[in-house]
């Protein structure tokens, strides 16, 4: 049974661009779960529909605060959904829509991810800090990856720190600083990294 839409979310389309209009019959048939809003959103994308796919992203990001970066994620399976030709010709779309900063800067993030431009995917996931406040620990670990994976050793350091000091029970935060202390000429330092993120490791 359809559940009645809460005001607050009848004002958001209501108040929304042209585009996320497609909303409403969502709304009206009470599929207003964050889960709802994130299947559409990725549905819009995957048909090249930018600014109101990220509008249904962004919408189920805002209802779920704790959940929001994986609400808003796009491609869900980046390999599987996106070649490098589907990928680049994504970043170009996106490229064109204003609306909805940290969501999108997420999917390009993502998209340049793929296409093995590392430092420009860490800029860009730099501004999807906002859908992270939920799971810091994870956002400056990955935002370290990315760094690590442009050659940015140094400047990986820290946020993997962080990371790792945020997520005592994670090893992945670790083993990329010790990626990037070898990186830096440090071997000692490294090996020191991966046996500390070997005692993280669970235990069978």
């Amino acid at each position: 049974m359809a559940t009645t839409p809460s005001p607050d979310l009848r004002t958001a389309v209501a108040g929304a661009p042209r585009g996320t209009r497609l909303l409403e019959p969502l709304v009206e048939l009470g599929c207003t779960k964050p889960r709802d809003l994130a299947a559409l959103g990725r549905a819009l994308l995957d048909d090249a529909r930018w600014a109101e796919g990220l509008d249904a992203l962004a919408m189920a990001a805002e209802r779920a605060p704790a959940d929001a970066w994986d609400n808003a994620l796009w491609p869900r399976d980046i390999r599987a959904q996106a070649g490098r030709a589907a990928a680049a010709r994504a970043l170009a779309g996106l490229g064109r829509v204003r609306s909805r900063p940290a969501v999108r800067a997420f999917a390009r993030s993502r998209l340049l991810q793929h296409l093995d431009r590392a430092e420009e995917a860490a800029a860009e996931f730099r501004a999807a800090a906002p859908l992270f406040k939920g799971c810091p620990w994870y956002f400056h670990g990955r935002l370290g990856e990315l760094l690590v994976k442009a050659g940015r050793m140094r400047r990986a350091l820290a946020p993997l720190a962080r990371a790792a000091r945020l997520a005592p029970g994670q090893a992945r935060p670790l083993c990329w600083r010790a990626e990037a202390l070898y990186g830096l000429g440090d071997p000692r330092g490294a090996a020191r990294g991966f046996a500390a993120a070997r005692l993280r490791e669970p235990r069978n």
